[in-house]
């Protein structure tokens, strides 16, 4: 249900504000399952729970918000608050317990502000003598401090992490570790790849893209040791980094030489190795080159869900994309949109002709995993995801992807001409990339002129165009590639379906194709990275005997526009408001690996206005049910 929740609430300090300000929305905390004010600080302060629970995996029984702690500073007692404190598991909640303390801060703050940074934290673990490991973030930022205790004044350790729930110092600092690194949840990984990408952007001087290309590498150099260590060969773990390594020149160097040499298997690897040229080296410094490997290294990234890792993907490629050859890449939400609405079968063949970085088959990977895992029965979501990750799964998946699963970015010829059930793609396109090779456009219809043969009908003449968008070509083309009855969707920029000089094209089409369904996007849809006017077009291929018909014939179209798409023209999250003016927050039930009392907890979160997973919806209803209601 989606809500907007106001009213009283159980905790006093929330209580007061909600009922000064009844119209406050506000969050369902995960610890205390209490109504807090929403505001970016609490989310923040949520996201942190989720953190501890299921990645380091502490009970929320052994966790504790807003515990006081008396702090000597400038020779006088005061009374400062741990925003989060975590005790032994089991044991009651004394500072005599604490195992870990947290300071949250709210985006912005700066670690070196002495009130509200790291100062604080240290403040904190000096007023808690049995605590000496702490965690201290504003949200992008994160600094993980350890307590050197001496005679007259503590001195303090950065570490690249702290111990899980039954880890030890001695865990994580060795390759062989006895448990595997954590699972990244919510936006933990997402706020590590742009903390990453701003430190080689201000610590390296490097421009975005060169930004991007050195993370891929590291990425790369990351799963590849991570399918090594899955294979079970006796591999131990390369890229890892010592709590404290990277605090030293001999262990920079180190860590250094360690990722390069695995890069350098890397592009010998027969599948990885492609994306590589063999005189490709990491053009890092070893001190950058150490830092931002101590921030992946503390995440399994083949275990994490598709979802997280769509996130981190689009963090750092929206930081680098730039308009170039018409090239930009396709926004999570349409890519899930259109595999959707086309729902390819588990035996259908799929292409992506322009398929770039392959989201679109890699969308429709994720869903056969999903369908294969349902398939299974019921299960809850902690075990729904070890299974996807399971070893059954993904030798399935990989079978699937192979045999299914088709992609090219340069080479056509690659691809034989009808031999496909569907076409997924978002096609360069731009008046700025003209093809004008006649040798090319004598290839296509659409590469010649066209005369008026009657109403709404246009015939080819022997006369090439002088030039032509490729996104028209690519539409015949596309076309080619299906069986009859094989469906299209396709990214086209609207003056394909609205120009009057472009009703010839509009008219091809429709001789070759019915059209399922057409969705229009605002603007901010590929917005921060450049600003088209573009549509979703799904197509069904006739066969000889329908295009011999004509186009004219009547036949439902399902058409939609999409008026928010999630974010704005920055890029900033846009969230759904009810006819008030307030946000939209929805309350749903999450499953926690470690919690005591095996109870799911309930949360509540604004909700992205993201029109286009509610269209996909709607058209799945209608092709069904042939119902057609507002997704408004």
């Amino acid at each position: 249900m989606q809500l907007v929740h106001r009213g009283p609430t159980t905790d006093d300090e929330s209580k007061a504000d909600i009922e000064e300000n009844p119209d406050e929305a506000f969050l369902i905390d995960l610890l205390t399952t209490q109504r807090r004010k929403a505001t970016e600080l609490e989310e923040l302060m949520q996201r942190m729970l989720l953190v501890l629970a299921e990645e380091y995996r502490f009970p929320l029984e052994a966790m504790e918000r807003d515990v006081p702690v008396t702090v000597e500073a400038n020779g006088r007692r005061q009374r400062k608050t741990a925003d989060l404190v975590v005790f032994t598991p089991g044991y009651p909640h004394d500072l005599g317990n604490a195992e870990r303390i947290v300071v949250v801060r709210k985006p912005g703050t700066k670690p070196g502000n002495r009130a509200q940074g790291v100062d604080l934290l240290k403040d904190l673990l000096d007023g808690v003598e049995r605590c000496e490991l702490g965690l201290w973030t504003n949200g992008r930022d994160v600094v993980y401090l350890r307590k050197v205790r001496k005679p007259v004044m503590n001195d303090w350790e950065e570490l690249v992490d702290f111990p899980g729930n039954g880890e030890s110092l001695d865990d994580l600092d060795r390759p062989d570790r006895r448990a595997a690194p954590r699972v990244a949840v919510a936006e933990d990984l997402r706020e590590t790849v742009l903390r990453c990408h701003d430190y080689l952007y201000g610590n390296q001087s490097m421009q975005a893209p060169r930004v991007f290309a050195e993370m891929v590498k590291l990425i790369f150099s990351k799963i590849y040791d991570e399918r090594l260590v899955r294979a079970r060969s006796g591999h131990v773990r390369q890229f890892w980094v010592g709590l404290t390594e990277r605090n030293s020149l001999d262990g920079r160097q180190a860590i250094a030489s360690r990722v390069r040499e695995l890069f350098n298997q890397v592009k010998k690897d027969p599948e990885l190795g492609s994306a590589f040229r063999e005189s490709d080296e990491i053009d890092l410094k070893d001190a950058p080159l150490a830092w931002v490997a101590s921030e992946l290294a503390r995440y399994q990234l083949l275990e994490a869900e598709v979802d997280v890792k769509g996130m981190a993907y689009e963090a750092i490629v929206a930081n680098t994309m730039k308009r170039e050859r018409g090239q930009f890449f396709t926004p999570l939400n349409v890519v899930r949109t259109m595999v959707e609405i086309l729902a390819p079968e588990l035996y259908e063949r799929v292409l992506d002709p322009a398929c770039g970085s392959g989201r679109f088959l890699v969308a429709c990977l994720d869903r056969f995993r999903q369908h294969v895992a349902e398939a299974k029965g019921p299960r809850t979501r902690v075990e729904a995801r070890r299974f996807r990750n399971s070893p059954e799964i993904l030798a399935t998946a990989a079978e699937y992807a192979r045999d299914q699963l088709f992609g090219i970015d340069v080479d056509p010829e690659l691809v034989r001409a009808g031999s496909f059930d569907v076409v997924l793609t978002n096609p360069p396109f731009g008046a700025d990339i003209p093809i004008d090779d006649p040798q090319v456009l004598a290839n296509y219809e659409l590469g010649h002129r066209f005369t008026r043969v009657g109403e709404g009908r246009w015939m080819p003449r022997d006369e090439l165009q002088k030039k032509m968008p490729p996104e028209i070509l690519f539409i015949e083309r596309c076309l080619q590639w299906l069986k009859p009855g094989g469906r299209m969707g396709i990214v086209v920029p609207d003056g394909i379906l609205g120009n009057p000089d472009n009703e010839p094209i509009r008219a091809w089409i429709l001789e070759h194709a019915d059209v399922l369904a057409s969705i229009d996007l605002p603007i901010e849809a590929f917005l921060p990275q450049v600003g088209v006017q573009a549509s979703l077009l799904f197509l069904r291929k006739r066969s000889e005997a329908e295009s011999a018909l004509g186009a004219e014939r009547d036949y439902p179209i399902f058409m939609a526009i999409a008026e928010q798409v999630g974010h704005d023209r920055r890029g900033n999250p846009v969230f759904r408001r009810d006819p008030d003016g307030f946000e939209v927050y929805s309350d749903y039930e999450i499953e926690l690996e470690v919690v005591s009392d095996g109870q799911p907890r309930t949360v509540r979160r604004r909700e992205r206005a993201d029109d286009l997973p509610l269209i996909a919806e709607a058209y799945r209803r209608w092709v069904e049910t042939g119902e057609l209601a507002s997704v408004a």
